[in-house]
């Protein structure tokens, strides 16, 4: 036994006059008829004949296509702007608690830990948890397709070797980056990263308990404002806002757990 399925026709514009003819017809009354002059089986006689539609008619039915049109077209480019503003998000999200997640662990596995300082050639800063070392540019935007590992990176994360102390990968006496791994993502930057002694209620240094912050931005400068400075935050007065994020992580760690 079969069953037939019924199939469902687009709505095109020529359905739209028809429903304008319609809405006419119930408007004004009767719709007119047009009484022609025409030969039936060799002989001449008049018949009634629907008349088409008139050129109002096209016109505003042309006009309320194309307002549907318009309708649909800002629907779908809104919707658009949020689907990329939730992947920019996310991702800057993920990126930020990885890298909070990262040094966390590192610092509670560190048997010493030497805060941040400029590199020998004064360009970047470095810091190191044990025999990791955290090397990084502030501000700097990472562009993976011109990347490199003097100036162009942005967190850089490798492992000194043997019992070389706490030394610099650029300058005098440079340790050199030892298989480095870059931790932010393409268009990305990192805004802050400090690591201070967590203090007591007297203002002193509580031992082995320290402070971390994190902050990474995602977007190009002109999407930005103060892209150059720790409180970077997104340009609100831009239609293109989908494609910026700024995200803080801030967390306490307990070094020798």
């Amino acid at each position: 036994m079969s069953s037939k399925q019924k199939t469902i026709k687009p709505f095109t514009i020529h359905h739209l006059l028809f429903t304008l003819r319609l809405l006419f017809t119930v408007y004004h009354g009767k719709q007119k008829t047009d009484h022609r002059k025409r030969t039936v089986n060799g002989k001449l006689k008049t018949v009634k004949a629907t008349s088409g539609f008139t050129v109002v008619e096209l016109t505003i039915a042309t006009a309320v296509f194309a307002a549907v049109l318009l309708v649909g077209l800002v629907s779908f480019l809104g919707v658009g702007k949020v689907y990329y503003k939730g992947v920019s998000l996310t991702q800057t999200q993920a990126v930020a608690q990885q890298i909070l997640t990262q040094l966390t662990a590192d610092i509670q596995f560190a048997p010493t830990i030497v805060t941040a300082k400029a590199t020998g050639d004064g360009s970047s800063q470095f810091l190191c948890l044990g025999n990791i070392r955290y090397t990084f540019n502030l501000y700097q935007k990472v562009d993976l397709a011109d990347h490199d590992n003097q100036s162009k990176f942005g967190l850089l994360r490798d492992s000194l070797p043997g019992s070389t102390g706490c030394n610099s990968p650029f300058g005098d006496g440079a340790v050199s980056l030892n298989n480095p791994t870059e931790l932010l993502g393409n268009k990305m930057r990192l805004a802050k990263l400090n690591l201070t002694p967590a203090k007591d209620a007297a203002g002193g240094n509580v031992t082995d308990l320290w402070n971390l912050d994190v902050k990474v931005a995602y977007g190009d400068d002109d999407v930005l404002t103060n892209p150059g400075v720790e409180n970077v935050t997104c340009d609100a007065n831009l239609t293109s806002t989908q494609f910026c994020s700024v995200n803080s992580q801030t967390t306490t760690v307990s070094r020798g757990l």
